[in-house]
């Protein structure tokens, strides 16, 4: 048999540049596959460097909660209002008058028979006026006249004569508030309805305490009886000088024990003694 021409095939310099184009085009692709695909999946392709940690998307933060007492509309104030500093003080309760079994109406203290102590049932409560939003700022005397109607175990609220106090409505409606659901059940009693008078004297705190350290002597007060007697001296034999009518003004000057001596009349000119318990005292 006869032998069979080889043929080499001899690249030419076109050639040689066709391969490099494919290998650059290659190269390419596989850096597009290797490199910039993992990045757009958010894949990391070795150990990441230390202090060098991948970013982390924020949790979303939860608003912080409230207490349904710190809830309050956009706008408005917070529904728990606290009255500024106020210092009350509540006079001795003092009989204006009754009522008999009978229906007869007696107008003194001394014929109106026994009356225990209410203190215990009406006194708290009435303190509660103090915390009332309406107490905050207020200075003065609130006179509160109590009916205790003791069938019924009953108190009803009006205000005295000797008022001399600003948002006296309001205090009253606090006061009337207070005395809800009373019970008058085991006090002495002789009859069945009494009207008994009380003061509440209204005053900062910082008055309240300096009031507290100083002499009673120059104090304006005002007459609770519905008429007091002044007498020359602290005496009920003394000589009577006057008598003065509930809600007159009087500045006391002297206190030597049950007796008051005091000053009235126009300029606080007179003077003369009158009962501690014709000033509330």
């Amino acid at each position: 048999m006869g032998d069979v021409p080889t043929r080499i095939h001899v690249p030419t310099a076109r050639d040689e540049q066709r391969s490099w184009i494919w290998v650059v085009v290659v190269a390419t692709l596989g850096f597009a596959a290797g490199v910039a695909w993992p990045r757009l999946l958010e894949m990391r392709l070795g150990p990441t460097a230390p202090g060098s940690a991948p970013p982390v998307a924020p949790a979303p933060v939860a608003a912080p909660a409230r207490s349904a007492a710190s809830v309050a509309p956009v706008g408005s104030a917070s529904s728990a209002v606290v009255p500024a500093a106020v210092a009350m003080s509540i006079s001795k309760p003092y009989t204006l008058s009754c009522r008999t079994q009978e229906g007869e109406t007696r107008r003194k203290a001394s014929d109106c028979g026994a009356l225990g102590d209410v203190g215990a049932a009406l006194e708290s409560r009435l303190r509660k006026v103090a915390t009332c939003p309406a107490a905050s700022g207020v200075k003065g005397k609130l006179s509160l006249v109590l009916t205790a109607e003791f069938a019924s175990s009953k108190v009803t609220i009006e205000l005295g004569k000797a008022t001399a106090i600003a948002k006296a409505d309001e205090l009253l409606a606090c006061a009337r508030d207070a005395m809800t659901g009373v019970s008058l059940t085991g006090i002495e009693h002789d009859n069945p309805r009494y009207s008994i008078l009380y003061h509440l004297t209204f005053t900062s705190v910082g008055e309240a305490t300096e009031n507290s350290a100083r002499s009673k002597s120059g104090d304006s007060v005002l007459i609770t009886f519905g008429k007091a007697i002044v007498r020359d001296g602290p005496k009920a034999s003394s000589n009577r000088l006057d008598s003065l009518t509930r809600g007159t003004e009087v500045k006391i000057i002297d206190q030597p024990g049950g007796w008051y001596k005091v000053r009235y009349g126009d300029a606080f000119t007179n003077e003369g003694w009158v009962y501690r318990q014709a000033i509330g005292k």
